[in-house]
């Protein structure tokens, strides 16, 4: 690796093309990365879970119509 960086010290484009390759070689997995991401985390971030199964607990907690206002609003 580091004779590989000296060369492309001296030599940008050959720099220039390792790194392309190295990218190349890694767009499958980013690709597939971002992807499962997209599928698997956005439907929680959707969901909200955590005031979803926190309403119950402030709901009983609230005293005050100022208190039941709150907890009707949108996070």
């Amino acid at each position: 690796v580091v004779g590989r960086v000296q060369d492309g010290l001296r030599d940008t484009g050959a720099f220039a093309r390792f790194i392309a390759g190295q990218i190349n070689d890694l767009s499958f997995f980013y690709t597939n990365f971002i992807m499962l991401q997209g599928l698997g985390l956005f439907p929680f971030r959707l969901l909200e879970v955590g005031s979803v199964l926190l309403y119950p607990i402030y709901r009983m907690g609230a005293k005050t119509p100022r208190d039941f206002a709150q907890i009707m609003s949108p996070p």
